[in-house]
C-alpha cells in the first residue's frame, strides 16, 4: 500500500475528533470495563495511535493517575504505560510524536510533584512505567527516599528495608532464575538510580546460589555502576568460596559482551582467583544441538529477527533474538515445547524468515553485539541462557561497517565489476522488491523527516526533492540495512542478493537517490505512514471506522458492473467526478446511478448510504478552492485504493457525460484524464503521477469556482 503526496498542511484529513478530554475519558471508560490485565493492555494498544500525537493527553493522564486510588486495576496507569512504550519506540525510530509526548509527561509529573499532588503509589506506578519503557524515570518519582537519599542513615537502613522483599520475590520465582531477575528489575524500578548499585551489591553478596546467577545477569545491565556492583559482588562470592563452579565458566564469554569499563578488570581478578581456588569448570555442553537457524530480512526500523531451534531430549526449544542497527541485541526469548514450534513457524509466516546456515546466524548476531557495545549497550541478560543452552560458547562481537558487509557479501567485487547495463538492471530490479517481499512494506523513514520536508516545500514535487535532500544524511544507514537483507538472501540461496548488493553499492558510491527505485518506494511508504498517523490522530469517535465506508463495503453490487468494486475510495472518485464536472450536474443524476446499484443492505441501509454520499458530495463541494484540498482528496489512498478511486471517477465521467463536454475542458486536462483512465485500468502509479493529479484537480476546482461566480446572463 502506498499513499499519495500529503498536502502542504499539518492536517491533510478533516479533523472530526472529539476534544482531548472526551477522547481520553472514552478510552478510560472502555479500559475500566475490562478485568484481565492483558486484555486491558491490548485495548490500550488499540487506542494508543489515536492518543499519542494529541497535545494534552500526557498531562491529563498524569493528573488522572495522581487522583486514582491505589489498586491493581488502574486504567490511567495502564494506558500511560503503553503510551510511554509507544513514545519511546516512536522517538527511537525518528517519529514525530514520541519526544513531544515524553517531554509533556515529564513536565506534568514535575509540576505535580513540586505541588505535593503526587501520592507515593502514583509516583511508584509512574516510575515503573518509565523503566519498563526503557526510559530513565524522573527523580521526583521516588518519594520513599525523597528526603536525603544519600545520607548514612538511609544507606544503613537500606538493606534491612529490602531483605524481606527480596526473600518474598525469591519464593515467588521458585527456581526460575530469569524470572527472579525480572522481579528484581521491577523492584529496582522504584529505587533512585544512586541506590541501585547498593541493592545489586547487597543481593550479589547473599549466599544462596540463585543470587550468584542474578549477579551474572547484572553484568549486562545498561548502568556502568550496576555492572561494577555486580562484578564486585561476584568477586566477594569467590573470596568467600560461595561461587558456584558453573558460573565462572560463563564469565569469559560475558566479559566480551560488556563495555570496556571498570567492571572488566575487577571481573578478570575474580576469574583468576576462581581458577586458583578450583572454582572454575568449563561450560557444560548443551543438552541438544540446534537443528536449524532462521533469519528474517530487517524491517524499515532496522529491527531484525533471528532464531535458533533445537530438539533436546526434554522437548523442542527455540531462541528468538531481535537485533536493531544502532542498538545491538534488543530482545531475547526462549520458547519451549509447542511454543517453540509456533515461534519458528510464525517467523516464517509473518516475517518471511528464511533458513540460513549457522555461520550467517552467528555473523548477524556478532555484528549486533558489536553495534550495541559501540553505543554502550550490552545485550539482554537472557542471551547468557541462549549461549549456554544453544552451544554459542564462541559468540564474540564483530564490528561491521557497511563497507565490511559489502566485502563479506562480495569479497571479489564481482557486482561492482559488472558491465554498466547488468548493474543497472540489478538496480532497477529494486522496484519489485516490495511486491516480492512483504516485510519491505515496513521500509519507510521516520515521519519527523517528512514533516520537515513538508514545511520546507511549496508543493508535491518540492516535497519529494526536500525529502531526498534530507534522506542524504541517512544514505549510509539505508545502505547498511539493504546489505543486511542481502546477507540473509545470499545465505538462504536466494539469487536476489545480487540486486540488493548492487543497490547498496550504489548508495555507498553516492549515486543520486532519484535513480534508485527502492528509494522512491521508501518515500511513498513514508507518506503512507504519515497519512496513517494523521488518519488515526484525527479519526472521529476515537478511531471507529467511517459508517459510510462500512456501508460501501457491505453493498453487494451487480456482477459485471464497475460498481462491483465499490468501496469508500470508489465512491469518493465518483463524487469527485460530480463535483469537478465543468457543468454542475443535478443531484438526481449522480445519485440515481448509486441507487440503482445498491444491493444487500436493505432499503434503510440504502437510504442511509445515499444520504451520507450526498453529505460527502457537499463536503467536497464546500472545500472547492481551498489551498491543498485537491491533494487532501487523495491523501489516504494506497495503490489499490487509488485504482478504485480512478474507476469511480471514470464511471462518474461516463454517467455524467453531458456535464463533461469536451469543448469546455482545457488542453492541459486531457493528459490528466488519460492518466486517470490508465489508473482505472490497473496501471501502477508513481511519484510523478501522484504529483500531477493534484495539479489537475486544483485547475478543475478553479474553473469550477469561476463558473459559479459568473454573473447571470441578461
Amino acid at each position: 500500500m502506498r499513499a499519495s503526496f500529503p498536502a502542504n498542511s499539518p492536517v491533510a484529513i478533516p479533523d472530526t475528533t472529539m476534544p482531548e478530554t472526551d477522547l481520553l475519558q472514552a478510552c478510560l471508560d472502555e479500559l475500566d470495563g475490562v478485568d484481565d490485565f492483558l486484555d486491558r493492555r491490548e485495548l490500550a494498544e488499540e487506542h494508543a495511535p489515536v492518543l499519542l500525537g494529541r497535545t494534552g493527553i500526557a498531562s491529563m493522564l498524569a493528573a488522572r493517575i495522581a487522583r486514582t486510588a491505589d489498586s491493581e486495576r488502574n486504567a490511567p496507569l495502564d494506558l500511560f504505560g503503553v503510551l510511554a512504550e509507544r513514545a519511546q519506540r516512536d522517538a527511537e525510530n525518528r517519529g514525530r510524536f514520541g519526544e513531544p509526548f515524553l517531554a509533556e509527561a515529564r513536565g506534568a509529573i514535575d509540576t505535580l510533584a513540586a505541588g505535593g499532588d503526587l501520592p507515593d503509589h502514583a509516583a511508584l506506578g509512574l516510575a515503573r512505567a518509565f523503566i519498563h519503557a526503557g526510559l530513565e524515570a524522573p527523580e521526583c518519582l521516588f518519594p520513599i527516599f525523597a528526603g536525603e537519599p544519600g545520607t548514612g542513615q538511609a544507606l544503613a537502613a537500606f538493606p534491612g528495608l529490602l531483605d524481606r522483599e527480596i526473600d518474598r520475590l525469591a519464593r515467588h520465582a521458585g527456581g526460575d532464575d530469569h524470572l527472579l531477575h525480572d522481579l528484581f528489575a521491577n523492584l529496582m524500578a522504584v529505587l533512585p538510580s544512586e541506590f541501585r548499585p547498593t541493592f545489586v551489591h547487597h543481593v550479589s553478596g547473599r549466599e544462596e546460589e540463585r543470587y550468584g546467577r542474578a549477579a551474572l545477569y547484572w553484568l549486562l545491565d545498561r548502568s556502568p555502576e550496576v555492572r561494577l556492583a555486580a562484578a564486585s559482588g561476584l568477586s566477594g562470592r569467590v573470596r568467600g568460596d560461595a561461587m558456584e563452579p558453573a558460573l565462572p565458566a560463563l564469565v569469559p564469554l560475558i566479559r566480551n559482551w560488556m563495555p570496556a569499563d571498570s567492571a572488566r578488570p575487577l571481573l578478570d581478578t575474580a576469574l583468576r582467583e576462581a581458577r586458583l581456588r578450583g572454582l572454575f569448570h568449563p561450560m557444560a555442553r548443551p543438552a541438544g544441538r540446534p537443528t536449524r537457524f532462521l533469519a528474517a530480512l530487517p524491517a524499515g526500523s532496522a529491527m531484525q529477527h533471528l532464531a535458533a531451534a533445537l530438539d533436546p531430549a526434554d522437548g523442542p526449544a527455540c531462541a528468538v533474538v531481535v537485533v536493531k542497527a544502532g542498538h545491538g541485541v534488543t530482545i531475547v526469548h526462549i520458547f519451549r515445547g509447542d511454543e517453540a514450534l509456533s515461534a519458528a513457524s510464525n517467523l516464517q509466516d509473518e516475517l518471511g524468515a528464511l533458513d540460513v546456515p549457522f555461520e550467517a546466524f552467528e555473523t548477524a548476531l556478532s555484528a549486533a553485539l558489536a553495534d550495541g557495545l559501540a553505543d554502550g549497550r550490552p545485550p539482554p541478560a537472557r542471551l547468557i541462557d541462549v549461549a549456554a543452552g544453544f552451544g554459542l560458547s564462541e559468540l564474540r562481537p564483530r564490528a561491521m561497517t557497511a563497507r565490511d558487509w559489502l566485502a563479506e557479501l562480495d569479497p571479489a567485487g564481482a557486482i561492482a565489476g559488472l558491465p554498466d547495463g547488468e548493474r543497472e538492471e540489478l538496480i532497477r530490479r529494486s522496484a519489485a522488491w516490495p511486491d516480492d517481499r512483504p516485510i519491505l512494506d515496513t521500509w519507510f523513514e521516520g515521519t519527523a523527516l517528512l514533516d520537515e520536508s513538508l514545511k520546507a516545500a511549496d508543493g508535491p514535487r518540492q516535497t519529494l526533492e526536500a525529502f531526498r535532500a534530507r534522506l542524504e544524511g541517512r544514505r549510509d544507514d539505508w545502505a547498511l540495512l539493504v546489505l543486511r537483507a542481502a546477507h540473509v538472501l545470499k545465505a538462504a540461496g536466494d539469487a536476489d542478493w545480487r540486486s540488493f548488493t548492487a543497490v547498496a553499492s550504489a548508495l555507498l558510491d553516492g549515486r543520486a537517490l532519484k535513480g534508485i527505485p527502492i528509494m522512491d518506494s521508501i518515500f511513498l511508504a513514508t507518506v503512507d505512514a504519515w497519512h496513517e498517523e494523521e488518519r488515526r490522530l484525527r479519526a472521529g469517535d476515537a478511531g471507529r471506522p467511517d459508517p459510510l465506508a462500512a456501508l460501501a463495503e457491505a453493498a453487494a453490487w451487480p456482477e459485471g458492473d464497475l460498481h462491483c468494486a465499490a468501496s469508500l475510495a470508489w465512491l469518493d472518485g465518483y463524487v469527485a467526478a460530480a463535483v469537478l464536472a465543468p457543468r454542475e450536474p443535478r443531484p438526481a443524476e449522480w445519485l440515481h446511478a448509486l441507487a440503482d446499484g445498491v444491493r444487500g443492505i436493505g432499503s434503510e441501509g440504502a437510504g442511509e448510504f445515499l444520504r451520507r454520499a450526498a453529505e460527502r458530495h457537499n463536503e467536497l463541494d464546500r472545500r472547492i478552492g481551498e489551498s491543498g484540498s485537491a491533494a487532501d482528496a487523495l491523501a489516504d489512498f494506497g495503490d489499490g485504493e487509488l485504482t478504485d478511486w480512478a474507476r469511480g471517477f471514470a464511471q462518474g465521467v461516463r454517467i455524467l457525460d453531458d456535464d463533461w463536454p469536451r469543448d469546455e475542458l482545457e488542453i492541459e486536462d486531457y493528459p490528466a484524464l488519460s492518466l486517470l483512465a490508465a489508473l482505472a485500468g490497473g496501471e501502477p502509479s508513481g511519484p510523478a503521477a501522484r504529483a500531477d493529479l493534484p495539479t489537475f484537480f486544483e485547475r478543475r476546482m478553479r474553473m469550477r469556482v469561476s463558473s459559479l461566480n459568473l454573473p447571470d446572463e441578461a
